[in-house]
């Protein structure tokens, strides 16, 4: 939903359960008034670095409930277009960038670990309007476009590739990512909602896609589908 001057919706009954809690009004609502409401948000971005002339990319930040919210997702939207949001965006990548390198940032590796940077890029945008929001479950977030690192060896350098599931309906899928050093993150719905569902309890939408390099300690993202509510 696009944000304009007459929509003055109350975010903050989406945010908690508990009845009367405080009120968040979109016009006047930052991606640090957000948080500050809500709680830890992750950023994202389309693009930062080399992003042509095709369309203006934006950055997002998501938020994702508690199972007493039926993990319901928020994910707030801005295009760099605006001096605010171009300069908080310019704070975000200039820390990566003494950190990483250029081509991390070509290759999008803040949206690979989006926890890494997350502070950054969260005191960056703090004073930032949102242009859109977009209320639900399983929101899509841009993904993770860092190829697997070639002849990369995971003992000594830190990092681990996120593994493919054993199997179609790999149960233990989440035994599998803690083995190899990584967090697993798991949506369960209640299904079959979406069209990628491949079977009840059978892990899909794996961010970062399997095959990824990434740190280890890092959260992998995944949905799951179970009958009943």
């Amino acid at each position: 939903m696009l944000l304009a001057p007459g929509c003055d919706v109350d975010v903050g009954k989406f945010l908690h359960e508990e009845p009367g809690s405080r009120s968040l009004h979109l016009s006047q609502m930052s991606f640090g008034s957000f948080q500050e409401s809500a709680g830890r948000t992750l950023f994202y971005a389309d693009c930062l670095s080399g992003c042509g002339n095709a369309s203006d990319p934006s950055v997002y930040a998501h938020w994702e409930g508690t199972r007493a919210l039926d993990f319901l997702e928020v994910m707030l939207e801005v295009r760099l277009v605006g001096d605010a949001a171009i300069a908080a965006a310019d704070q975000w990548q200039s820390a990566m960038v003494s950190a990483e390198s250029e081509d991390w940032i070509m290759e999008s590796g803040f949206n690979c670990d989006p926890g890494k940077y997350g502070e950054v890029a969260r005191k960056a945008f703090a004073a930032v309007q949102p242009e859109a929001i977009t209320i639900g479950r399983g929101l899509a977030v841009p993904r993770c476009a860092m190829p697997q690192a070639q002849g990369e060896s995971a003992g000594g350098t830190g990092r681990v590739p996120v593994p493919q599931p054993a199997s179609e309906c790999d149960y233990g899928y989440d035994e599998t990512l803690k083995k190899s050093g990584l967090v697993a993150k798991e949506t369960p719905v209640h299904g079959p909602d979406d069209e990628d569902f491949g079977g009840y309890g059978c892990p899909y939408r794996i961010s970062p896609t399997p095959g990824t390099t990434v740190p280890k300690g890092s959260v992998v993202q995944y949905r799951t589908a179970w009958e009943g509510s």
